[in-house]
C-alpha cells in the first residue's frame, strides 16, 4: 500500500460572485491504496459527492490553513490515514457502494479528528481583511482616496496597479489576503466621479 501525500497550497479561497470564503478540510479518499489532502471545498453551497456521502472518502474541517501548516498537518495525520487506508472495504449496499472500516480504522478516524480539530492558532492560520476593514486605517473614504493617489481621473490600469502595492504592502504586514481590493479601489474612484459630475 503506498498512500499519495498531495501538496497543499495556502487553503484560502473566497469566489468573486461569493460572499463567504469556502470552508477547508483535510479529505482522505481511502480507495486505491488512500490520497491524502488539504484543500478548500471547490463547489459553491452544500452539495456532497456520493464518495464522501457513502463514506468512501472522509472530510475533516479545519481552519484557513497557511500552505506550511496543512503540510505539517497532513505529515502527522499520514500514519492515521494508513491505517484507515488498510482497514477499509467496500461493501454493496442496496443500490449503492458503501464504506466499511474496521475498528483499527474507526480509532484512526476519531485521533486524525481530533488533530484537524486542534489545528490552526496564531501564524498558523491565513489573516484576511476584508479591504473595507482594511483601508479603514487610512481615515474617511475621502481621505483613503487621497493616501492612495487615486482621483476621478484614475484609469483602471491605475487601480489595478494601486491594488498590487496595497496587497504588498499587506503582505508586509503578514496579512496574507486582502478581499475585494480592486472592488473597492474602484468605488472610491467612482464616488469622487459622482461628487465631480454634481458640481
Amino acid at each position: 500500500m503506498t498512500l499519495t501525500i498531495r501538496n497543499a497550497s495556502d487553503l484560502y479561497c473566497r469566489y468573486p460572485s461569493q460572499s463567504e470564503r469556502q470552508p477547508c478540510y483535510v479529505e482522505l479518499d481511502a480507495r486505491d491504496d488512500g490520497r491524502l489532502a488539504a484543500e478548500h471545498n471547490p463547489e459553491i453551497g452544500n452539495a456532497v459527492p456520493f464518495a464522501v456521502w457513502h463514506g468512501h472518502i472522509t472530510r475533516w474541517a479545519v481552519p484557513v490553513l497557511r500552505a506550511d501548516s496543512a503540510n505539517a498537518l497532513l505529515a502527522a495525520i499520514a500514519p492515521l490515514a494508513a491505517r484507515v487506508v488498510a482497514g477499509y472495504s467496500a461493501t454493496w449496499y442496496g443500490s449503492n457502494s458503501v464504506a466499511l472500516y474496521d475498528e483499527d480504522a474507526a480509532e484512526a478516524i476519531e485521533e486524525i479528528a481530533r488533530l484537524c480539530g486542534q489545528a490552526g492558532g496564531e501564524g498558523e492560520e491565513m489573516v484576511v481583511y476584508e479591504a473595507s476593514s482594511w483601508f479603514d486605517g487610512l481615515g474617511s473614504r475621502t481621505t483613503q482616496a487621497k493616501e492612495l493617489g487615486i482621483s476621478a481621473a484614475t484609469t483602471d490600469e491605475e487601480l489595478r496597479e494601486i491594488g498590487r502595492r496595497a496587497r504588498d504592502a499587506a503582505k508586509v504586514d503578514d496579512v496574507d489576503e486582502v478581499d475585494d481590493v480592486d472592488e473597492y479601489l474602484a468605488e472610491l474612484r467612482d464616488e469622487l466621479l459622482a461628487e465631480a459630475a454634481a458640481q
